[in-house]
C-alpha cells in the first residue's frame, strides 16, 4: 500500500532553519496556517492521511520548493510495529498493578520480569525499525527540481 510522508523536518534541517523560522516566513507571507496541520507536517514518522493544500502550498512557497520535495510516497515501506500479544499485555498490566501494591509472589515476580524483558525487546525492535525508516525517508532527498508550488 502506498503511503505519503512529509519531509518538512528534513528540509528545515538541510536549510539550517527552525520551526520558528518557518512560522516567521509564513507570517511574512500573511499566511494563516493551521498549527495542528503544520505540526503534523513536521512529523516524518507518521504517514499522512490528509493534508490541507492551502497549508502545504504556503509551506512550499515559504521554502521555495515543489510539492514533490515536501511529500514523498512509499511503496509499503512502513515498518511494522509489533506489540505484546493481548493476553500477555493483560497479564503484564495485572502484574505491574499488583507489584505496585507489593502483592507479588516470587513466581509472579519472575513472570513480571520475563514479560517486561519481552516488552522491552519488542520496543527496541520497533525503535530500530522506525529509526531505519526515518533514515530511509531522509535519504530520499528532494525530487528533481520543479516549479515552486504556486
Amino acid at each position: 500500500m502506498r503511503e505519503a510522508y512529509s519531509r518538512l523536518l528534513f528540509l528545515l534541517e538541510e536549510r539550517g532553519l527552525t520551526r520558528a523560522d518557518l512560522r516567521r516566513r509564513l507570517a511574512d507571507q500573511d499566511e494563516v496556517t493551521n498549527p495542528r496541520m503544520l505540526a503534523r507536517l513536521m512529523d516524518p514518522d507518521r504517514p499522512l492521511e490528509r493534508i490541507n493544500l492551502r497549508v502545504v502550498g504556503a509551506v512550499c512557497r515559504a521554502l521555495s520548493i515543489g510539492l514533490g520535495d515536501l511529500i514523498v510516497f512509499t511503496d509499503g515501506h512502513t515498518p511494522p510495529v509489533q506489540a505484546l500479544p493481548e493476553m500477555e499485555q493483560r497479564r503484564l498490566d495485572e502484574l505491574m498493578e499488583r507489584h505496585g501494591e507489593g502483592a507479588l509472589s516470587s513466581g509472579e515476580l519472575e513472570a513480571l520480569q520475563a514479560l517486561v524483558a519481552k516488552a522491552e525487546s519488542i520496543a527496541r525492535g520497533n525503535a530500530q525499525r522506525l529509526a531505519e525508516h526515518r533514515r530511509w525517508l531522509e535519504g530520499l532527498g528532494p525530487a528533481p527540481r520543479q516549479a515552486a508550488f504556486a
